[in-house]
């Protein structure tokens, strides 16, 4: 398996290792570690993003996925029960609404079990 520098927007997966690596005062070999597991996590998640989309994205490079779904412009209200993520229009919104996005029934445990909503303009 190849495994490829994944697209985090600002460099967040090396600045999330290092503020990790700099609480724990992990020593080098952890550090690289960490970034690598983190690789390869977004690696599976893209993956499955992509299988998840079907229409040939299941084949889709990690960057090709993340250009056409990922990085993307939206409102995010957080309210009493739920997170409502508004996106704004784009070409691919369409496979995301064929792939059910908008009908899925996410809680996120850390959030109380606030329900996620997704909204595609």
């Amino acid at each position: 398996m190849l495994v490829h520098p994944l697209p985090f927007v600002g460099g967040q997966r090396s600045r999330f290792c290092e503020n990790l690596t700099a609480h724990y005062d992990l020593t080098d070999a952890m550090k690289v570690n960490c970034d690598l597991q983190l690789t390869l996590m977004a690696s599976s998640l893209y993956r499955l993003l992509g299988t998840e989309i079907g229409r040939g994205y299941h084949t889709a490079s990690p960057r090709h996925l993340f250009r056409d779904f990922v990085e993307a412009t939206a409102q995010v209200h957080i309210l009493e029960k739920e997170i409502v993520v508004r996106f704004q229009k784009r070409a691919h919104n369409p496979l995301l609404l064929a792939a059910g996005f908008d009908k899925k029934n996410v809680r996120i445990p850390w959030l109380g079990g606030k329900r996620l909503r997704l909204l595609f303009g």
